[in-house]
């Protein structure tokens, strides 16, 4: 799950989820208790390499970009893509 660790990572990241009281290491710790108790657990390994076969400028569109934009790549992603992404960022982050 390297792919889906690095977007919860800058999804954390760029909305003040990473700061003195929270490192990254907690934050590693809470996306695993995320994805560990997560509903669509099987869908998890295609999102992780879809993730991956992203460019640097996709990858970081589809975690923290504009949300017309993100939805653009987002038809070509896994089901449940856009759950799991907005699902960390309103539960965990």
């Amino acid at each position: 799950m390297e792919h889906i660790r690095r977007a919860f990572l800058l999804i954390s990241r760029s909305n003040g989820g990473i700061n003195r009281g929270r490192n990254e290491t907690r934050v590693l710790r809470e996306a695993q208790k995320f994805i560990d108790v997560c509903p669509y657990r099987d869908d998890l390994p295609a999102i992780d390499s879809w993730l991956g076969l992203l460019t640097p400028e996709q990858f970081e569109t589809v975690c923290d970009g504009e949300m017309s934009e993100a939805d653009a790549i987002l038809v070509t992603a896994p089901p449940h893509t856009n759950t799991l992404l907005n699902d960390y960022f309103e539960d965990v982050c």
